[in-house]
């Protein structure tokens, strides 16, 4: 898994240890033991198809989750924590702004 380098598309700071503990939380909120070295192992079998039916069904439902956001994070852009809560922010304020018409006046 160290192969993967995960970058917020916008500092640019080395995400992947946050991605694989978000991963491995999952695992733990699941009840798969070992987190991603055994998703890992289930991906190995559920690819080659030979014993997939030894497997417990929540390991294979998470391991296409987690397949699935890292292909998502491949063709779309990942933000790390920071920079997810700075661009909330940003959204946040453009809707009240779009919401409310601002009047600038004058005093007499």
């Amino acid at each position: 898994m160290r192969c993967i380098l995960i970058r917020c598309a916008r500092c640019q700071k080395e995400d992947t240890e946050a991605v694989l503990d978000e991963i491995n939380q999952v695992c733990a909120e699941f009840g798969i033991k070992h987190g991603i070295a055994r998703l890992t192992s289930v991906a190995r079998t559920v690819i080659s198809g030979k014993k997939e039916h030894l497997l417990k069904r929540e390991e294979k439902e998470v391991t296409k989750h987690v397949a699935l956001r890292l292909l998502t994070m491949m063709t779309d852009a990942h933000y790390c924590e920071f920079c997810r809560e700075k661009l909330a922010e940003k959204e946040k304020r453009e809707a009240l702004r779009q919401k409310f018409k601002v009047i600038i006046g004058t005093k007499h």
